[in-house]
């Protein structure tokens, strides 16, 4: 395996960071990926970004992002979101993320494709939306509840009308998300229980003759 320079690390403040001791694999690429796990780092958490062969293309990218730096250069965007990360560049990928994502509490998997995203979903114990932005109807929502997976959502947009009042949390009150999150990790029978009701919602509420059903009185009430 081979180790690419790790980033200047930033200064640790006098008190200790949140997410201090939380150790992260990071899978991703690009600006997306580069933002999430800046956020983490600045909260304490360790992040080891495991790279490409050809390295991650956001060392390379400018700040209008189109790639424009040569091998052996790192962009100013790298250098910003990538601060204080560790980065490897492994001879066998398969086995390193093995590895490190043995020891690791949080794992960003970078972009999936539908199908591969569908699978980790249906292994998923529970799926959080804490936005604090007015989401409308996001279909990770919908695919979520779709798959009988019990979700937590803040109180914003649409979503508490997606979700129901039981799954929905002030999207500011960080106790509130800690105690739901602790009790549904803690208990599989109620996660069960939820993932059952989420599944339930979906097929009453956003099922797709329900939504026919919809349409068709819509059309009608437009059209007399």
């Amino acid at each position: 395996m081979t180790t690419a320079d790790d980033m200047p690390t930033l200064a640790a403040p006098a008190d200790t960071p949140a997410l201090a001791g939380l150790r992260v694999v990071d899978l991703s690429t690009g600006i997306a990926g580069g933002y999430c796990t800046k956020l983490l780092v600045d909260a304490g958490a360790d992040v080891v970004q495991i790279e490409p062969p050809e390295g991650d293309p956001l060392r390379r990218t400018t700040a209008c992002a189109s790639i424009g730096l040569g091998r052996g250069e790192d962009s100013a965007v790298f250098q910003y979101l990538r601060r204080g990360q560790q980065s490897v560049v492994p001879d066998d990928r398969t086995a390193a993320v093995a590895e490190l994502a043995a020891g690791a509490d949080v794992r960003f998997t970078g972009l999936l494709d539908a199908a591969a995203l569908a699978e980790l979903r249906t292994r998923a114990a529970v799926v959080l939306a804490p936005s604090r932005w007015e989401e409308p109807c996001p279909y990770s929502v919908l695919e979520a509840l779709a798959a009988g997976v019990p979700v937590l959502a803040s109180d914003r947009g649409g979503l508490p009308e997606l979700v129901g009042e039981g799954a929905t949390l002030p999207a500011t009150d960080q106790g509130a998300w800690s105690d739901a999150l602790s009790e549904l990790w803690q208990n599989p029978g109620l996660r069960a229980k939820r993932g059952a009701e989420a599944l339930a919602r979906a097929h009453e509420r956003f099922g797709e003759d329900r939504f026919y059903d919809r349409l068709i009185q819509l059309y009608g009430a437009v059209s007399s």
